[in-house]
Parts: C-alpha cells; structure tokens; sequence
C-alpha cells in the first residue's frame, strides 16, 4: 500500500511501499527516475534495483536480487 508520493522534480518521485521489504517484510522506500527504481529498506538496510513495469492498473516491480548496505 502506498501511502504518499513525493515528487522530488518533474522526473523524480519517491513513496513507501508498506511491507514491502523481500527480506524482511517491512516497509520500503522507493524511488523512481529516468536512472530507474531503487529501493531501500530501513529495517533491514537492503537496497534493490528493481525494474518496473506500467500497466493500465498501476505499477509492478520485480525485485533484482538485493545488496546489503
């Protein structure tokens, strides 16, 4: 669920993704550029690259394996 979108610039946009985290189940802060998403979450500090995909019923993301920070 997310819960705010920020819009940093014209092309830049961060929110939460609650309870999101692949390792940990806690929420994930997302951002997304025309550099692509990152992740990051600040329970368990694993940060993602994943890829996202736009359909008609919103966005997907499909995590890449994540790194430790």
């Amino acid at each position: 669920m997310v819960q705010e979108v920020t819009i940093v610039n014209e092309r830049t946009a961060e929110l939460t993704l609650t309870a999101a985290c692949v390792m940990c189940g806690g929420d994930v802060q997302l951002r997304v550029s025309p550099d692509g998403a990152r992740t990051y979450c600040p329970t368990c500090h694993v940060i993602a690259k994943p890829k996202v995909f736009f359909s008609p019923h919103g966005f997907h993301l499909a995590e890449e394996r994540p790194a430790l920070a």
